[in-house]
């Protein structure tokens, strides 16, 4: 197994026989708001500072962070080539060091990953304009202080989401552990010859992908022995979506983010997002080259162009030429029903983005996130949308104050 997956599983052992106590809730959130609390020197300095757009004073924090975190420097310098060199609106700048400083400075200082820099048009925004966005560092801060985590962490495993809200998958899953799932996994094949498979620990479509077992070039066992091999899978039967849904893409599965927040109004349900994968891709993500849009949650219509992870943005799908604005999604109240079901069986996990896909028989959940990539939707909507979350944030009594 990975060191990086070893370290999930043991995260998981820990939050799985911890007991639900509302002094352990406060500790867990304590130990995890620990990862970014360390860089509230800088933040502090930097939003008390007169001189916060100042490209002289963005280079001395940059080189402070720098010389205290090099390590982690490098790491998050390499993310920010990574995503210049992929940006179209960053084509030749590679060896921009001002844009790069100004990267390093939005992670260290505000808190925003270097895809969100991207995502969110960051460059040539003040400080002040920034902080109108729900960026990464704020919305985890967020996320350990009002969600109870031991709670949330069904959602960190997608055996345990899959065991918890079953009922609303509608499809066969298996768990693919070890050695000894073998016979069950070879059952599971005859029975679905075209199966997706899952890596339980990853997000944003990483680990997923569809198997033809009968064309794939390998037998059932070494397909198995590969998973085993590796890290704990889920395997799943195949969504059939339904055909308006397919209209936009018919080789990704595509999904609606429902976000449910938990509040002292009860259950509400005030954001939404519909999001297509590529031609050719079967995931659905914008982070792995799809679109996203944004959904009135009143009715279910589309409401904006679709988006990709770079900001292009596109008036009908690329590869099918579906437009986006106006389209309306099927059953819309049905969802909001189904979606209101399972946001009531995990009460402490105020929180989550629920993917559903729709098939002839109804709606379906692909998976559950304890408050993932809500930001997302600044990306449909193209602008900054902090005010407009923590509108409901305080409407949630939290486990652990800010």
């Amino acid at each position: 197994m990975k060191l990086q997956h070893f370290r999930t599983s043991i995260k998981e052992t820990i939050r799985n026989h911890v007991p639900n106590t509302r002094f352990f809730q406060k500790e867990l959130a304590k130990a995890r708001l620990r990862e970014v609390n360390r860089y509230d020197e800088i933040e502090n300095e930097v939003l008390s500072s007169q001189r916060r757009d100042d490209p002289d004073f963005k280079q001395q924090i940059v080189k402070k962070c720098i010389d205290k975190w090099p390590q982690k420097a490098a790491r998050v310098k390499a993310d920010c080539m990574e995503k210049i060199n992929r940006a179209p609106a960053y084509l030749g700048r590679s060896e921009d060091e001002a844009l790069l400083a100004d990267m390093l400075y939005s992670f260290f200082a505000l808190g925003f990953a270097a895809e969100e820099y991207v995502y969110y048009k960051l460059e040539n925004k003040s400080v002040d304009e920034r902080q109108t966005f729900l960026g990464d560092r704020v919305r985890f801060r967020y996320h350990c202080s009002l969600n109870n985590l031991i709670d949330s962490s069904v959602f960190t495993d997608k055996v345990r989401t899959y065991r918890r809200f079953e009922p609303f998958f509608k499809r066969e899953a298996l768990e693919i552990r070890n050695a000894g799932d073998f016979p069950a996994f070879e059952q599971f094949v005859k029975r679905h010859p075209r199966f997706v498979c899952k890596n339980v620990f990853e997000a944003c479509g990483r680990g997923v992908r569809l198997v033809d077992s009968a064309s794939c070039g390998k037998t059932v066992r070494e397909q198995f022995d590969e998973m085993v091999s590796d890290t704990k899978y889920i395997v799943e039967e195949v969504i059939r979506q339904s055909e308006i849904m397919a209209a936009f893409n018919d080789t990704s599965v595509n999904t609606v983010r429902f976000v449910t927040m938990t509040t002292e109004d009860g259950i509400e349900t005030p954001f939404s997002f519909f999001r297509v994968g590529a031609k050719g891709s079967f995931v659905d993500n914008a982070g792995s080259g799809g679109c996203v849009s944004g959904v009135d949650t009143s009715c279910g219509r589309i409401e904006t162009m679709g988006y990709d992870e770079y900001g292009s943005s596109y008036v009908c799908h690329p590869g099918s030429g579906k437009q986006f604005e106006g389209f309306q999604i099927p059953d819309w109240d049905s969802l909001v029903r189904v979606a209101k079901e399972a946001a009531a069986k995990v009460p402490g996990v105020k929180i989550v983005g629920w993917d559903f896909a729709h098939t002839d028989d109804g709606w379906v959940l692909v998976e559950g996130n304890a408050m993932s990539q809500i930001g997302v939707l600044q990306i449909a909507y193209q602008r900054g949308m902090r005010a407009d979350f923590e509108r409901f944030f305080r409407k949630m009594k939290p486990i652990l104050p800010l």
